[in-house]
């Protein structure tokens, strides 16, 4: 985090409140913000929460802002020097904000490569499913959503799971707004060991619910389909994991949810096979140990 709070220090616009949810660390993060608050270097706002995962978090973090425009910074993310000037100018630039629910800009690595693709350079704006199916974009990109809109589209609260797949809040708000694109680098990433991108079959386990309703939500969304008949594959799978029920009725693509129920339940076998086998290595380390 020292890292993260270093960025924001630096920045050219100091205009901006940090907000930071601690979802039940168990670390010195409390310690570390304090000393920061008392630094007075910029505005900080302090917020603990038991362990509800990240989704939660950010509905916190969202419920707590008091500017115009959001944005998540992960522990291992941090700012370009100029970010927040360069949203603030671009957001007061666009003209007709009717249908434009935030800002998408480029993530980079520390070397300063961009991750995945830029946006098709003719595009101004665009609605985020297309540049994701359409235009094909890849990689993380850094989002920046007027406040007021992100509100309308918190993330679901279901008890015991503590993940949400981010996408799920871009995908809803896809269904009335558009985002802004801007070909510039604004965020620095690092991917962790253990983060949430190298542990996806692990979140399906410890989220089940959240997983099935996700997949459910998102179903007649998907345009491309191959990726339709995957996310029906997935959504099978969660499902039988899942304590809730998710109706199918009124969906588009029923028939097909239906088709892959068998192919659904060969994926919760296999991520069944990686449990049992990460439980045996780490009892092996355990014996080793010994």
């Amino acid at each position: 985090m020292e890292r993260v709070y270093k960025s924001l220090v630096d920045q050219s616009d100091q205009d901006f409140e940090w907000i930071i949810v601690d979802d039940g660390s168990s670390d010195n993060t409390k310690s570390l913000v304090d000393r920061w608050i008392q630094q007075k270097l910029i505005k900080i706002t302090y917020y603990y929460q038991n362990n509800q995962g990240k989704h939660i978090a950010l509905n916190k973090g969202v419920n707590l802002s008091q500017g115009k425009l959001f944005t998540c910074l992960d522990s291992d993310d941090w700012f370009y020097n100029n970010t927040v000037e360069i949203i603030k100018k671009t957001w007061v630039s666009i003209k007709d904000k009717k249908n434009i629910a935030g800002i998408i800009g480029l993530d980079t690595f520390e070397d300063n490569s961009i991750v995945g693709t830029e946006f098709p350079h003719h595009l101004e704006k665009a609605n985020w499913i297309n540049l994701m199916y359409e235009h094909k974009v890849k990689g993380d990109k850094a989002y920046f959503y007027e406040l007021n809109i992100l509100r309308e589209y918190d993330f679901p609260h279901i008890e015991n799971n503590k993940h949400m797949p981010p996408s799920y809040q871009l995908y809803m708000i896809s269904k009335k707004y558009d985002m802004w694109l801007l070909n510039q680098p604004l965020k620095y990433v690092e991917y962790l060991d253990d983060g949430i991108t190298n542990n996806i079959w692990k979140n399906y386990l410890i989220a089940p619910d959240n997983y099935a309703k996700y997949r459910i939500e998102i179903m007649d969304l998907i345009p491309d389909t191959k990726r339709k008949v995957i996310n029906a594959i997935h959504f099978n799978s969660s499902l039988i994991l899942a304590k809730k029920k998710y109706r199918t009725n009124g969906f588009k693509n029923k028939v097909l949810i239906l088709l892959t129920k068998p192919f659904g339940l060969l994926l919760y076998f296999y991520l069944m096979s990686k449990v049992k086998k990460e439980k045996r290595n780490e009892w092996k380390k355990k014996d080793r140990k010994v």
